[in-house]
C-alpha cells in the first residue's frame, strides 16, 4: 500500500503530463517536445478507442436521460422502478441467507494436501502400509499426476506431527487436460430409453418390461451406471491413449454397462427374456452388433463432461476412506496459514477445554457426532488423545539390591536394548546418519521377549529382566496440549462451501451445540470455535469501524467538491444501487456457464465487503 501511494503521487503525475494532452500548455524545451510527441504517438490508438467508447455511451445515454426527465410521470416511473429494484434486492442481503457468508473465498492452489489422521495406537508399520495404499489409490485417478506422502516429522519443535498424521501432496493435472469421464445423467437417461426400444426390436427385452419402465427404474439404472463407470475409468486409466481413443473406450464402456444393467439378473424381476443370458455367445453377438451400430452416433460431449474440482476432491476422499482413518483434504498454503494462525488445519475447528483429558475426549466425540448431522459438514473428526498403549517398567529395588545391580544399570539396559540409543554419527559426503544400538526386532517386539532381556550383575551373572522389573501395559494420552493453562482437545471440520457458507455453517453449528451439548457440560468444561472463524470475527470488528469512517469521508469529499448538500445527497443515493448490481451479480454467477467464468456463487466475505467499500 505504501508503494502504491508513492507511485500515485510521483510517477503517475509525470506520465499523465506526457500521455494526456493539455491544449492550454505550451512546451518550450526541445527534449520535452520530442518526449511528448513520442508518448502522444504511442497513446494515439488508446485515445481514439476511448473517444469511440465515449461517443457510443453518450449516444446511447442521451435519449434515455431525456426520456427519464421528460415530464413528471416519467420521473415518477423512474423513481418507482428504483424503489422496486431496491425492494426486490432485499432478499439478497446477508440478513436473508440467500447468499452464503465466508471469511475469504477459497483460492485454487493447483495442488491438494491430504492429511489423514489415524487412531493413537497405530504403529509405524501400520502407518506406512496405510499411507502406501492411499497413495496408490490416489495415483490411479486420471486427474492426478503425482502423489508424495510424508510420514513422521523433522527434528524440530515447529512440526509436532505425530506418527498417525500423514502429509500427502497430491499434484493435479492441468484442468484443461482432464478427461471427460463424468456421465451426464439426463442424456444417459434418454440413451437408456433408446436402448430399451432397440433391445426390444432385437428380442432381448420382453414387451411387458419395455412398456413398464418408470422414472424410478431409469434413475436406478443411471445411478448404478455412474458408479460402475467411475470405477472403470479410474482403475483402467491409460495415459498413453490419445484423447479420441480414450473417449471411444469410454463410450463402449458406457454401452456395455447399460446393457448389463438392463439385462443382468441382479435387476429386480429381470428385464431380459428367459433365453437371454449375459455372457452367452448368441446374446453377446447381438449386443456387439447393436453397440457397433450405436457407438458411432454418440457424441462424447452429449453424454460426458469434465468433473469439477469439488467432485474430484469428494472422489479422492471417498476412495481413500479406511476404518480407523479420518481423511482431511485441504491445500498446502491454506493449511500452513491456518496452522500458523490458529493451530487448526481445517477451516473450522472447535477446541474443548477442561481438566481431565478423558472427559475432554468424550465431549469432543459427542461434538463430532453432532457435526456429522449438519448439512455441509465434511469429515468432522475429534482428536483421539487417549488409549495410546504404553509399557511401564516398575523396577523392584529389593530384587535389584539382592543381585547387587544398580538402578542405573537396569534403566540403561531398558533405554539402550529396548528403546535404542544413538552412539555416534557416520558422515558420508554431505549426509549424516546416526549409529544406534538396540536389540533386534524379534527380541523386543512383544512383552514375553522383553521379559527375557538379560541384565548383567557385578559377579558376571545375567538375570532376566522379568525378575527385576514388573512390566504393565497401560493406556495413556497420545499428547497433552494446553492453552491458557487449560488442557484442550480439538475437533476438525471442513465445510462444503457449495452447500453452505463458512460463517453460516458456524452459526448453525453453534446453535446446535448450544442446544444439545452445552447444557450437559460439567462445571469447568467449555468449548470455543477456532480456525478461520476467528479471523472472520476480527475482520467484522474492524469493518464496523472502517465502513462508517469511509461513509463519513465520502460525505466530506462530496461536500468539498460540490458545496451543495442537495447535490451531495443526490450523488450519494447512487451508492445503494451500486450495491444492488453487485448483489445480483453475486447471485447470478452460479448460473453463468463455467466456460464464461461462472458456475459458482460469490458469497459475502471480507474481500467482497472491501470491494463494496471501493465502490
Amino acid at each position: 500500500m505504501l508503494g502504491a501511494a508513492l507511485i500515485a503521487i510521483s510517477l503517475v503525475p509525470v506520465l499523465a503530463s506526457f500521455l494526456l494532452t493539455d491544449p492550454t500548455r505550451t512546451r518550450t524545451g526541445v527534449v520535452s517536445k520530442r518526449v511528448a510527441q513520442f508518448f502522444a504517438l504511442l497513446s494515439w490508438p488508446l485515445r481514439k478507442l476511448a473517444d469511440g467508447i465515449t461517443w457510443i455511451l453518450r449516444t446511447g445515454y442521451r435519449p434515455i436521460i431525456q426520456l427519464a426527465v421528460k415530464n413528471i410521470w416519467t420521473k415518477l416511473t423512474v423513481v418507482a422502478l428504483a424503489v422496486l429494484a431496491f425492494a426486490v434486492s432485499i432478499p439478497l442481503t446477508p440478513f436473508y441467507k440467500n447468499i452464503g457468508q465466508e471469511f475469504m473465498p477459497p483460492l485454487n492452489e493447483g495442488t491438494l494436501l491430504f492429511m489423514p489422521v489415524l487412531l493413537p495406537g497405530a504403529s509405524i508399520t501400520q502407518a506406512k502400509d496405510i499411507m502406501a495404499k492411499q497413495d496408490l489409490i490416489m495415483n490411479q485417478f486420471p486427474e492426478v499426476s503425482l502423489v508424495v506422502g510424508k510420514l513422521g516429522r523433522a527434528t524440530t519443535a515447529t512440526d509436532p506431527a505425530p506418527i498417525g498424521m500423514f502429509e500427502t501432496i497430491v499434484n493435479i493435472v492441468d484442468p484443461t487436460e482432464w478427461p471427460q469421464r463424468a456421465i451426464k445423467r439426463d442424456s444417459t437417461t434418454e440413451l437408456v430409453q433408446h436402448l430399451v426400444q432397440r433391445l426390444r426390436r432385437a428380442e432381448l427385452i420382453s414387451a411387458a418390461h419395455a412398456n413398464h419402465i418408470n422414472t424410478d427404474l431409469l434413475d436406478d439404472i443411471v445411478t448404478a451406471t455412474v458408479e460402475r463407470f467411475d470405477t472403470l475409468a479410474i482403475t483402467y486409466h491409460n495415459s498413453y491413449l490419445s484423447v479420441d481413443e480414450r473417449e471411444k473406450l469410454y463410450r463402449i464402456w458406457l454401452l456395455r454397462i447399460l446393457f448389463e444393467e438392463l439385462l443382468g439378473e441382479k435387476r429386480a424381476d429381470g428385464m431380459g427374456l428367459e433365453q437371454v443370458k449375459i455372457g452367452e455367445s448368441e446374446t453377446e453377438t447381438k449386443l456387439h452388433r447393436i453397440a457397433e451400430e450405436i457407438e458411432p452416433t454418440l457424441k462424447h460431449k452429449t453424454y460426458f463432461r469434465t468433473k469439477n474440482r469439488n467432485e474430484l476432491i469428494a472422489e479422492l476422499t471417498e476412495a481413500t476412506r479406511m476404518p480407523g482413518v479420518s481423511p482431511i483434504m485441504t491445500q498446502p498454503i491454506r493449511n500452513r496459514v491456518d496452522m500458523l494462525a490458529t493451530g487448526i488445519q481445517t477451516p473450522i475447528g472447535i477446541k474443548v477445554f477442561g481438566k481431565d483429558l478423558a472427559k475432554i475426549e468424550e465431549i469432543a466425540v459427542r461434538i463430532e457426532q453432532e457435526l456429522l448431522k449438519l448439512e455441509g459438514a465434511q469429515g468432522p473428526y475429534a482428536e483421539r488423545i487417549g488409549n495410546k498403549p504404553y509399557l511401564e517398567f516398575h523396577i523392584d529395588r529389593e530384587e535389584a539390591a539382592r543381585y547387587g545391580i544398580q538402578i542405573q544399570t537396569v534403566q540403561q539396559i531398558i533405554m539402550t536394548a529396548i528403546g535404542g540409543m544413538n552412539l555416534t554419527y557416520t558422515v558420508e559426503g554431505r549426509e549424516r546418519f546416526p549409529i544406534r544400538i538396540r536389540y533386534m526386532r524379534e527380541l523386543r517386539d512383544n512383552i514375553e521377549a522383553l521379559k527375557r532381556v538379560l541384565v548383567p550383575t557385578p559377579k558376571g551373572l545375567h538375570i532376566p529382566l522379568e525378575q527385576l522389573v514388573k512390566i504393565e501395559r497401560r493406556p495413556g494420552p497420545a499428547k497433552i496440549a494446553s492453552e491458557n493453562t487449560l488442557l484442550f482437545s480439538r475437533v476438525f471440520c471442513d465445510v462444503d462451501v457449495d452447500i453452505i457458507g463458512l460463517v453460516d455453517f458456524v452459526t448453525l453449528a453453534q446453535k446446535t451445540l448450544d442446544e444439545k451439548i452445552k447444557p450437559t457440560l460439567p462445571q469447568g468444561y467449555f468449548y470455543a470455535f477456532s480456525g478461520q472463524y476467528e479471523a472472520e470475527l476480527e475482520a467484522r470488528d474492524r469493518l464496523t469501524i472502517v465502513v462508517p469512517v469511509c461513509i463519513v469521508v465520502i460525505f466530506i469529499l462530496l461536500y468539498l467538491q460540490f458545496k451543495s448538500p442537495s447535490a451531495m445527497f443526490s450523488i450519494f443515493l447512487a451508492i445503494p444501487f451500486a450495491f444492488i448490481g453487485g448483489m445480483w451479480m453475486q447471485w447470478l454467477m452460479q448460473y453463468i456457464p463455467e466456460a464464461l467464468g461462472g458456475g459458482y456463487a460469490i458469497k459475502y466475505s471480507t474481500a467482497v465487503w472491501v470491494g463494496y467499500i471501493a465502490l
